[in-house]
């Protein structure tokens, strides 16, 4: 199961659920009172569907793990439940698909969590914050909720989530062989979606260039990137890849291009959080002597070079340094 705990399902678990979402349904109805001449009555289903959401992440979702798996039987259906625990034991599903990640805020998701009623019977969306960035997108969740044999609601389907809608089976993996074997590895959330996205470093032994393919998540989507024009495939010691660094929403990746003198080149990209896009932000030489004080640096920036995307940046081409 994706959820912790183990214990057994008991009265005082459920006489809870039914206080919460009682009180909840007061307040909003306390709320709509005072709107009445402005906001037309919603039907009584419509007004314990959306109490029964916000019991679910107030419950669930408020930073502790006790009685998880209770909780989660009570508000989610046993067909999705057996659904997301069926796709989790082989990692095709490897986020929590009710809120599109894997860390939160319980107290910037609660306060901001917004639910509105969709076209269609008994379908709403959840949208809400993870983290309360700055730059953060807005999580939705759309869901469908059904009756119980005890008449009560329950999230029996997330409808705008691919994996679970069957139309991405295998999360693609990232040991593609016909890329070559596998230089660097790293997982970082870089577009601040609350998923980690991947970057990987392929050597396939013959080719001039390596390989470098990052995946970015885009809410139970993913998104594929790939360079083989980057980096060159050297073997001369003490020259080739280095490392890729990673701050905020830019990423860098290090290269040794010279020994004689000491050359290392910084190649610098940023993620537009708006676009999911990744385009080439800076570019840096540092020059190194044995004598320090013949040291220097030549740094290239937008201004240069203008709007470059990751996928087409070749230095090559681009010819941003005389030498």
């Amino acid at each position: 199961m994706f959820y912790i705990g183990g214990l057994k399902n008991n009265k005082f678990l459920l006489m809870r659920r039914v206080f919460i979402i009682l009180i909840t349904i007061a307040f909003i109805s306390c709320r709509d009172k005072k709107n009445a001449n402005n906001i037309a009555t919603e039907p009584t289903d419509t007004k314990v569907a959306i109490a029964t959401l916000k019991a679910f992440y107030s419950s669930v979702y408020n930073g502790s793990l006790d009685n998880q798996e209770v909780l989660f039987k009570q508000y989610v259906s046993k067909q999705l439940l057996e659904k997301i625990d069926e796709l989790s034991a082989d990692m095709t599903l490897d986020y929590d698909p009710f809120i599109k990640g894997q860390d939160f805020f319980a107290d910037v998701l609660n306060s901001t969590l917004k639910i509105t009623p969709l076209e269609n019977k008994n379908e709403y969306r959840c949208c809400f914050l993870l983290f309360g960035d700055t730059y953060e997108k807005e999580t939705c969740v759309d869901y469908l909720l059904e009756k119980d044999k005890d008449g009560h609601f329950v999230i029996s389907k997330i409808l705008n989530d691919d994996i679970l809608a069957g139309k991405r089976d295998v999360m693609p993996s990232d040991d593609d062989s016909d890329l070559g074997k596998i230089l660097f590895r790293k997982k970082m959330d870089i577009n601040k979606d609350g998923i980690e996205d991947r970057f990987i470093v392929y050597d396939s032994g013959d080719d001039l260039f390596l390989t470098i393919k990052i995946v970015l998540s885009d809410k139970g989507r993913e998104k594929l990137f790939f360079n083989s024009k980057m980096l060159s495939n050297t073997i001369t010691s003490g020259e080739g890849f280095r490392n890729i660094s990673f701050e905020n929403r830019f990423f860098t990746i290090e290269e040794n291009t010279s020994t004689d003198p000491i050359q290392i080149k910084y190649t610098t990209f940023s993620i537009d959080y708006k676009t999911n896009e990744i385009f080439l932000y800076k570019v840096e030489v540092s020059n190194i002597f044995n004598n320090a004080s013949d040291d220097f640096d030549i740094i290239r920036t937008q201004k240069d070079f203008g709007k470059v995307s990751f996928e087409n940046y070749d230095p090559e081409t681009l010819r941003l340094f005389n030498f």
